[in-house]
């Protein structure tokens, strides 16, 4: 067992109960039955007049005590350690006490007792109380960890005296006694131990039955613990010499009896431990070595330390104390000792125990019962760091050696503490209590547990938590770094186990030789590192779709692994390795740059060369030994005992070995002031990446393409000049090659409007990838011949837009809305909308996005303005629109009403303390209230709940449901109000649920929805309590004013002082949050507009199942029909200034004819265009002249989700009619994001129907909605909102700082979207382009619901581009500058095998972006064509027609080869366009044309493959070629094994048949040049292959037959096998034994045994090879 780890069982002695003691009944035991074995006391005679108790603790726990009052002392004490304790239990148990009871004093067990202060004790107590020290060490260390694993309780006796002998000095007992058991449940695995202390202090172990004969009772365990109640063989064996070893350490603090007596009573804590400890022979390590190398490791450093150990002194002022965990060296041992030490293999080495401590306390290992320790109650009030405190203690050399080894991780503990403590201050400081670190002596209460400790609670008699295991926990999951659910928590443990058995041992075995700690073995170092490589692979794989190893941030398993592979990245993992890792290297270098890893690492340098490393030696016993260095004999005098001589010729040695390495220093040092010999300058590397375009051209002009292509692809250089001679050249209006857009074009017309972004400010990748895919889309539809438009906008974003000026001008100006004016402020919303308005069209260029900005256009522009207003008029005199009083979302801080789509749902566990605006303190929620209402003329009360108690400030009735057998006699009975007179009906209404709570619910119809409807239902009253800033109104003294969450505290303390108030409770619950202020919404009752939802939903829904509308993907169906078929009516009206204007007027009427109007009545409300007609309209109703008119128009504007309802035919001039309009409406297709389905599809769906008649598309497109790599919405106060701008030309991640500073946010967001930058671009994001970026975003494209992109991964696209880059620049100088290509891609007859295969290949391509273009299946198209460039037009046909273009120029073979290799690169230029429109115009310009009179100018006009003109796709083929690169993988293979790097060998092919052998004839030259083989002879299957070939199965139709002989040294190559097969039995030996092992099946887990038949499979299989290979070579000696 790891000496840091504290079992569960342990655990739970030690966190679950506090200090003080209540007696529960003192006639007997019943009440504590259950602390003794199997319910039965001790059974004896006992002839003392003695008493049992039954003591509780506050907190729970009980124990039984057998009581002696004449001594004022306890003969025993017993208690049962089990988690199955309920506070009901010890509630009942507590009950029933007498004042004599009260009053009694004994002593509390330590593993009960925590850190209270125990009252005033006998001398005999005091005895009691040190052996009851002891006996904890015991239970804790060995017998608690053993138990656990059995699955059993223990049963623990700790007494003193003899129960039925009478002694002579009756209160002075000298024999001190314990018996432990641990039940299994079987009861067959039970055990017990037992321990006698007599009177002249000896010390002994012996079995239970000899302790109950010394006692003199019958049985102390009823019918026995274990086998005849003897010794059972699981503790036996392990406890022995723990028992042992603990005891005697305590033993010398007991004393002799004689002398304790006369002493002074105290508490266990005032007698520490002497400074001399004594080492345990527990096993340091958790699980023993399970390699060469773990041993090999473990030996080195254990002969390093046990060395050193021979000086090993304690500092007097230190404190030592007796634990669970391996002590120090006793510094009275001799020499001699010492040595013996050193020799035995079970020593315990002292660095690998505070390694052990060390890393426990950061990778804490898991265990189920852990999760519950998070429900403790208390406040943390001390972290006792006495770890740290080890070190000081440890002599010189040894702390040398571990400072050496682990000062990054020992950093790291200090720094974790500092951290927690830190997490924990901020926890905690709104309740007054602070946590402090105590580095000085702890308390002494303390003294004596185990290292690190927590003191759960504020007082004196906390509960303390031992053992880093727990601490670890404890802290881990207080800052919620331990997985989300138990699912996850498994995850974590397992990482664990992976950091711990895969990782660490071979991580310590390559890095320690490197640092000087162990002896370098090559060979072991060698393996170690493949090894460590091959679990590192494991990992990279395992992390490949991950950003974390367990959930969406860091948890306790990243902190482990990562701390694992530290070294190996510090001082191992060379960039070339690092590249092979690089999920694994993306991984650790996010998690070092976390800010919890920063504070604690600082800047982790990565290796760039392995290599010794020389590290830092501690400066305090470097200058201590300098200053002595011969060894002062008053100094040895002072520290310890003399020195022997073996010790003075050592430190003789070291004086000697430090002369060097000085003398080696100043070597060093004067060479470097010596001047330095000139060498032969190099050439200048240049900075490969970083080419601009530097050729003068005017923007609209086209971009040079006669210079030569740069040396390799930069975005800068491509993607310059492009665009704007695209723009000029119309070639993205839909006018461009046609004379009229009105003329019908047989190949069709595509219209797609782009979902207009908000100006608010900058698109986000979010944005990117709606435009990427649009773009695709559009470009792919021009290419095709269409007719094309793709029409731009943007939104003027009504909430958001005013949100952001406003912050703006109290930031800058000090200004609000309401002191400049809405017309001012109007104003300044228009100058900021210029302003950034621009910025948003400048990011959509820059993406490439071929829009016709001729026809861009703003929903505030007259032209979409006039159509609002026209769109509101028509509705509003149809009666759509309509005026009604209703609850909507409330935002106090906005002053209005807001969409569905602005509220945020929070999901609260339980209570929840979330900042509010206005508020200086945070609110509780997450809570909820029961209280009463007392019934009207009855003694009745009716208890309800609520999570907002200010509300029922505002009930006006209670509901029950009508089946409720409890409520039927209150049928027409009412409530009363405790504050006011208001009596409420008990109303009965199916809504309530009658199981939940009470079954009994309050109403309060004017601040819930559902409530709302409750009260239309039953003619309530609405009782509105909240004004528009959130003040109670309409409410009684002292309610009336005050803020809404400030009510909470004082309508709750009015229920308690009225005696209503029941409890409050933590409860689940959602709290919808504003998204644009961050205030708790509330639903109020206003007066708005409306739109009458129900008709125009059923059409809209109608539409989709008629199939006149196609929703994609078809997942979405069953949320549209939902949607529209429960719709409810529109809320149109917003309280803002920025917007449409609502085009309403209410009515006056200056005649007294006409009663005066109500803002409800929808009759004196006139809609019109202009005041005017709007006067004329309520003259004709009301029947009057205008004069007698008086017209308010409303204050609100229209909801922002209006203007974009019309947008599809606002855009074109609608209600006018316009040639765009006929030519363009109804659209083609609407391409979003799935997450505004409803709030703009639907509506636009409804609006066009309604508005229109037509629908205003025929099919909608839904993309996944883009999140971070960490699954986190995009967010600007999360730093994860990334400008497309900054993918593409790359930004440092102080760039990415400074534009929050130019943000709207607040400081606090500010530092906390800093810190998120900082943690996911830790270096910034480097420059990726355009094309990569948007080829990334369609190839994440699914149609599923969450994209979670990492931006990092976006720089593998740029990688591909310089693919393409390099596969044109060859084949262009492979064509040459006369090439002319035939003036039609046709097959001519003479192509070769490779012409027609990749002529096949580039059919099937063109098919398949074909299909992925119709059914919006991207990722397919992108798969298509990035196989077609990487895996077969680069990696097979290049290389394999080389030996082709080498023939002499002329050759038909090389024209024929010319003509293919120019489709391949023509039509797959043409392929990529649509999604890589830069870097495909820049090569397709560079390209000769077939027929360049009349050949279109650029690529994005020119037609697109289709399948109907690449026809030319032959499966014969294609098997033909897979049959072809079968073997010559399989020959590659075989050349990897033997390490013909350049060594060409005959390859004979034996093949099974006839038409095999065609076949490698056919294809030999395929086959000789892509595997570099020197010649390829097909042999018949009948047929020998020559002697001294390697073999190797190709196929069932081919085996390879490799030439060696005469190639390589074959005895050389014999030898290495050799060494390779012993050590395969080896290990394969070691995992056999292991799995060999009786209990392996039941004690090691299931993933560790599966690993290990893996491990086992893979050496068998490895093994095989290998003897293979050696008999091959036998066959050639």
């Amino acid at each position: 067992m790891c000496p840091a780890t504290v079992s569960a069982a342990a655990l739970w002695l030690l966190v679950l109960l506090y200090t003080g003691l209540l007696p529960a009944q003192a006639s007997d035991f019943n009440q504590c039955s259950h602390s003794f074995y199997r319910h039965i006391p001790p059974q004896g005679s006992y002839d003392k007049p003695l008493q049992p108790l039954c003591l509780t603790r506050p907190k729970g726990q009980s124990f039984a005590t057998l009581y002696q009052p004449s001594c004022d002392s306890a003969v025993y004490s017993a208690f049962h350690l089990s988690n199955g304790l309920t506070a009901s239990t010890a509630k009942q148990e507590a009950e029933s006490l007498s004042k004599e009871e009260k009053s009694v004093k004994v002593v509390t067990p330590a593993l009960l007792k925590g850190d209270s202060d125990e009252p005033e004790l006998s001398p005999a107590a005091s005895h009691l109380q040190r052996w009851d020290s002891a006996v904890t060490n015991l239970v804790q260390s060995s017998i608690a960890p053993q138990c656990q694993i059995l699955g059993g309780d223990l049963y623990v006796l700790i007494g003193a005296g003899r129960l039925g002998v009478l002694e002579a000095e009756d209160c002075q007992r000298k024999l001190l006694w314990s018996a432990v058991c641990c039940a299994a449940p079987d009861g067959k695995d039970s055990s017990s131990v037992a321990l006698i202390r007599e009177t002249e202090g000896e010390l002994r172990q012996v079995s239970v039955k000899e302790l109950e004969d010394t006692l003199g009772v019958t049985e102390l365990f009823s019918e026995g613990c274990g086998a005849g109640g003897e010794i059972g063989g699981d503790i036996s064996e392990v406890s022995h010499n723990d028992a042992q070893a603990v005891v005697n350490a305590v033993a010398s603090d007991l004393g002799p009896v004689e002398e304790t007596e006369a002493k002074e009573v105290t508490t266990r804590a005032s007698n520490p431990i002497p400074d001399t400890a004594v080492s345990s022979n527990t096993e340091v390590s958790h699980k023993k070595t399970e390699s060469n190398t773990e041993s090999h490791v473990s030996s080195e450093i254990k002969v390093v330390v046990t060395e050193s150990a021979k000086n090993a002194q304690v500092s007097p002022g230190s404190r030592e104390v007796a634990s669970s965990e391996p002590t120090l060296a006793d510094p009275s041992l001799s020499p001699e000792t010492v040595e013996e030490v050193e020799v035995d293999e079970n020593s315990t080495s002292t660095v690998l125990y505070i390694l052990s401590t060390t890393l426990s306390l950061l990778k804490a290992a898991l265990h189920p019962v852990m999760s519950t320790l998070t429900e403790l109650p208390g406040k943390v009030s001390y972290v006792l760091q006495e770890d740290l405190g080890v070190l000081s203690a440890l002599p010189g050399d040894t702390y040398s050696v571990f400072h050496l080894l682990f000062s990054d991780i020992f950093s790291w503990v200090g720094s974790a503490f500092d951290l927690c403590t830190a997490k924990l201050t901020r926890f905690h400081s709104e309740d007054g209590y602070t946590p402090r670190v105590i580095r000085e002596d702890p308390p002494a209460s303390l003294n004596a547990r185990s290292r690190p400790a927590l003191v759960l609670g504020a007082s004196e008699g906390s509960t303390v938590l031992n053992g880093s295991n727990a601490v670890a926990w404890y802290l881990a999951s207080q800052g919620k770094r331990v997985g989300g659910d138990s699912k996850q928590q498994s995850l974590v443990w397992q990482w664990l186990s992976f950091a711990d058995n895969e990782l660490t041992p071979v991580a310590c075995a390559v890095v320690f030789p490197l640092l000087g700690v162990m002896g370098t073995d090559k060979k072991l170092q060698q393996s170690s590192r493949a090894e460590m490589m091959r679990v590192l692979k494991m990992l990279n794989q395992a992390l490949e779709p991950k950003t974390y190893l367990v959930g969406e941030g860091i948890t306790l398993a990243d902190v482990a692994v990562a701390c694992a592979v530290l070294l190996p990245f510090k001082y191992v993992l060379e960039p070339q390795d690092r590249k092979v890792l690089t999920n694994v290297t993306r991984w650790f270098t996010t998690c070092i740059n976390q800010p919890q890893f920063v504070k604690v690492l600082g800047k982790v340098t990565l290796c760039e060369k392995m290599g010794p490393v020389t590290l830092k030696t501690n400066t305090a016993d470097a200058n201590a030994d300098n200053a002595n260095p011969a060894g002062d004999t008053d100094a040895a005098t002072t520290n310890g005992p003399p020195k022997t001589d073996a010790q003075l010729k050592k430190e003789a040695k070291k004086l000697e070995k430090l002369q060097k390495f000085q003398q080696k220093k100043e070597m060093e040092a004067k060479k470097k002031t010596q001047p330095p010999t000139e060498k032969k300058a190099k050439p200048e590397k240049k900075e490969i990446g970083v080419i601009s375009y530097t050729v003068p051209t005017q923007p609209g002009e086209k971009k040079d393409v006669v210079s030569p292509l740069p040396e390799s692809y930069s975005p800068q250089y491509v993607e310059a000049a492009w665009y704007s001679w695209w723009e000029k050249q119309g070639f993205f209006k839909p006018e461009f090659g046609r004379k009229d857009i009105s003329e019908p074009n047989p190949r069709g017309t595509f219209m797609m409007c782009i979902p207009p972004p908000n100006v608010t400010g900058s698109l986000h990748l979010g944005h990117a990838l709606t435009n990427a895919i649009q773009d695709c889309l559009t470009r792919w539809h021009r290419m095709k011949g269409e007719t094309t438009l793709w029409n731009p906008g943007c939104d003027h974003a009504g909430i958001a837009t005013q949100v952001v000026v406003e912050k703006k001008l109290m930031r800058e100006r000090g200004q609000s809305r309401h002191d400049l004016g809405r017309e001012n402020f109007i104003q300044e919303v228009w100058k900021w909308k210029n302003e950034k308005g621009d910025r948003i069209y400048h990011q959509l260029k820059k993406l490439g996005s071929s829009l016709d900005w001729d026809r861009a256009c703003f929903t505030m522009d007259p032209k979409l303005s006039y159509a609002v207003q026209e769109a509101f008029i028509r509705m509003h005199e149809e009666g759509v629109i309509y005026r009604s009083k209703r609850l909507v979302n409330w935002s106090c801080t906005l002053n209005s009403a807001i969409s569905d789509i602005e509220v945020d749902k929070k999901e609260l566990t339980g209570r929840t303390l979330l900042p509010v605006p206005g508020y200086k303190e945070k609110v509780e929620f997450g809570v909820l209230v029961s209280f009463a209402y007392k019934i009207d003329g009855s003694d009745e009360e009716v208890i309800v709940a609520t999570t907002r108690i200010e509300t029922m400030l505002g009930d006006t009735a209670v509901a029950v449901h009508p089946d409720d057998p409890r409520y039927q006699h209150l049928k027409g009975k009412t409530v009363l109000h405790p504050f006011c007179d208001r009596k409420m009906p008990i109303v009965f209404d199916d809504f309530v649920d009658m199981n939940f709570g009470t079954g009994a619910v309050k109403i309060t119809p004017a601040h819930d929805h559902n409530d709302y409807d409750i009260g239309v239902r039953h003619n309530l009253a609405f009782i509105n309590i909240l004004d528009e800033n959130g003040l109670l109104i309409n409410v009684p003294h002292p309610f009336l004013g005050m803020k809404r969450f400030e009510a909470r505290k004082e309508v709750i303390q009015a229920l308690k002082d009225r005696g209503q108030f029941k409890e409050i409770k933590d409860n689940p619950m959602v709290v919808p949050v504003c998204s644009r202020s961050k205030d708790i919404v509330e639903p109020l009752l206003k007066p708005q507009w409306y739109v009458s939802c129900a008709d125009m939903g059923k059409q809209a829904a109608d539409s989709v199942r008629e199939g006149r509308l196609k929703i994609i993907p078809d997942h979405h169906l069953k949320t549209w029909f939902n949607w529209m078929d429960n719709i409810r009516d529109w809320c149109i009206s917003r309280q803002l200034w920025w917007g449409h204007r609502i085009p309403a007027y209410f009515v006056t009427v200056n005649d007294p004819s006409v009663k005066q109007g109500e803002d409800m009545d929808g009759q004196y409300w006139v809609s019109g265009r202009t005041e005017e007609e709007a006067r004329e309209k309520a003259a004709k109703r009301f029947n009057v002249t205008t004069d007698k008119i008086t017209l308010r128009q409303d204050e609100d504007v229209l909801d922002t989700w209006f203007s974009s309802g019309i947008f599809p035919f606002s855009i074109f001039g609608w209600p006018n009619e316009t040639k765009d309009l006929n030519v363009f409406y109804p659209g083609t297709l609407l391409e979003t994001g799935h997450d505004i389905l409803f709030f703009w599809v639907a509506r636009m769906v409804m609006m066009g129907l309604k508005l229109t008649g037509k629908l205003p598309f025929k099919e909608v497109y839904l993309h996944a909605v883009v999140r971070d790599a960490h699954g986190r919405k995009m967010s600007k106060s999360l730093g994860n909102v990334i400008d497309p701008l900054d993918v593409i030309t790359g930004i440092s991640l102080e760039g990415l700082h400074a534009q929050l500073k130019d943000s709207n946010l607040d400081p606090v967001e500010v530092e906390k979207a800093k810190q998120g930058q900082k943690s996911d671009y830790p270096s910034g994001i480097p420059e990726c382009g355009t094309d990569a970026l948007r080829f990334a975003l369609c190839a994440y494209t699914s149609q599923g619901r969450d994209i979670n992109l990492d931006v990092n991964r976006i720089l593998g696209y740029r990688h591909f581009c310089n693919k393409l880059w390099n596969a044109v620049k060859f084949a262009m100088k492979t064509l040459g500058d006369n090439f002319v290509p035939s003036e039609k891609a046709q097959l001519c007859g003479q192509e070769s095998v490779s012409d027609r295969w990749i002529l096949s290949r580039l059919s099937a391509a063109v098919a398949l972006c074909d299909e992925g273009f119709r059914t919006y299946d991207f990722p397919a198209i992108t798969t298509a064509i990035y196989n077609f460039w990487l895996y077969e037009l680069c990696d097979v046909y290049l290389e394999s027609v080389k030996p082709v273009f080498s023939k002499v120029d002329g050759c038909s073979e090389v024209s024929v080869c010319r003509q293919t290799l120019y489709t391949c690169l023509e039509v797959a230029l043409r392929l990529l366009a649509p999604i890589m429109p830069f870097v495909t115009e820049e090569l397709f310009q560079r390209l000769p044309r077939r027929q360049p009179q009349h050949d279109p100018p650029s690529v994005c006009v020119t037609a697109y493959p289709c399948s109907l003109e690449f026809c030319w796709h032959s499966e014969e083929i294609d098997r033909e070629m897979e049959f072809v690169m079968t073997v010559v993988k399989t020959i590659r293979s075989l050349r990897a094994d033997y390490n013909l790097t350049k060594t060409r060998a005959d390859c004979y092919l034996q093949c099974i048949d006839s038409a095999t052998v065609s076949l490698v004839e056919k294809y030999s030259l395929q086959i000789q040049t892509l595997s570099y083989s020197q010649a390829v002879i097909p042999v018949a299957a009948a047929q020998p292959a020559p002697e001294g070939c390697a073999v190797a199965i190709a196929s069932d139709r081919c085996t390879v037959n490799l030439m060696l002989k005469g190639l390589i040294d074959v005895e050389k190559e014999v030898s290495k096998l050799m060494t390779k097969r012993a050590d395969l039995d080896k290990q394969m030996e070691k995992v056999k034994e292991k799995m060999a092992k009786s209990d392996y099946k039941d004690k090691v887990p299931l993933k560790v045994q599966e690993q290990d038949a893996e491990k086992l499979r893979q050496s068998q299989t490895e093994l095989e090879k290998v003897k293979e290979a050696i008999e091959n070579f036998n066959k050639m000696i």
